[in-house]
């Protein structure tokens, strides 16, 4: 999946990126500096985008869930887990009412979205089947694909 988003990020944002760089440069009201502050300011994005993407692990060690990324980082001790449920579908199932801090894109949601139920998640998501991991002052939300088979079989032969 993350893939996908490179693809993306390669076949959509940058050729975007280029258009407004050529209609800024064919503008005779903009000077040097300006299109050069630019052009730094959409390749820094576009950079750590996509480093935040690569960044993003998932592991379980030392009897705790681990979500790491460049950003946002997240611990869940298994010992604490309520219950884990696989689901296919976050919005239906869930109810992701929308984005309170984080990066949401086509594949790719990481941060803190809000439910319907007006508690908060967290959620690293790329692709179904998700893992909906309840605990008792938390709710996070990860792809099952983004764990390996021993840290699969390590969390859920513990609920």
């Amino acid at each position: 999946m993350k893939l996908i988003i490179y693809w993306f990020l390669l076949v959509v944002v940058m050729p975007v990126i280029f258009v407004i760089i050529a209609f800024l440069m064919s503008s005779k009201n903009i000077d040097y500096y300006t299109l050069t502050f630019i052009i730094i300011f959409c390749f820094s994005v576009f950079y750590i985008g996509l480093s935040q993407i690569k960044s993003s692990k998932v592991n379980v060690s030392d009897g705790s869930l681990i979500i790491k990324s460049t950003f946002y980082k997240d611990i869940v001790l298994i010992s604490s887990i309520d219950n884990i449920e696989v689901v296919d579908e976050l919005v239906n199932k869930n109810h992701l009412m929308y984005r309170s801090n984080g990066i949401s894109m086509t594949g790719y949601k990481i941060g803190y979205f809000t439910l319907t139920n007006h508690k908060k998640a967290f959620l690293y998501t790329t692709e179904p089947p998700y893992l909906v991991i309840n605990t008792q002052n938390q709710t996070v939300i990860i792809s099952k694909n983004n764990l390996s088979n021993d840290d699969l079989n390590t969390l859920l032969g513990n609920k």
